[in-house]
């Protein structure tokens, strides 16, 4: 469910929102902004396709995922990322994450998607050459 976000400084899009998980979009410059807080499973994948195609649609040609510490992702998760991965380079928007864990570092090099996206530290250093 798209929701047009308001009040908020920091937010200038949209939030997407499902039962355990909130993906707030904005835009700094050319890069959308991704960020996600909750549970990324199977159910995450309409929500965060519809965040994808929302800043897409004003302008993003770069993609940055910021997800929040206290975020789960499962195996059905990485799927979805990889799925926004593939969406990413089919409109031949750079994709950079922010925010995984140790494990999910691992996991994302063990399962290649490291070949369609790079993994940051910061959201600073994702945006640094972008912006």
């Amino acid at each position: 469910m798209l929701k047009e976000a308001s009040g908020s400084p920091h937010t200038n899009g949209a939030v997407v929102m499902s039962a355990d998980l909130r993906v707030t979009t904005r835009l700094q410059g050319s890069v959308g902004i991704l960020d996600i807080a909750g549970d990324v499973t199977d159910t995450a994948h309409d929500p965060l396709l519809e965040a994808h195609q929302n800043v897409t649609n004003r302008g993003a040609r770069r993609i940055l995922l910021t997800i929040q510490a206290k975020s789960f992702m499962n195996s059905a998760g990485i799927r979805v990322i990889m799925a926004l991965a593939f969406q990413a380079e089919k409109k031949k928007q750079g994709l950079r994450v922010t925010g995984l864990s140790p494990h999910l570092v691992e996991i994302f090099n063990l399962v290649g998607l490291t070949s369609f996206l790079t993994i940051h530290h910061s959201e600073n250093e994702a945006l640094k050459g972008w912006v």
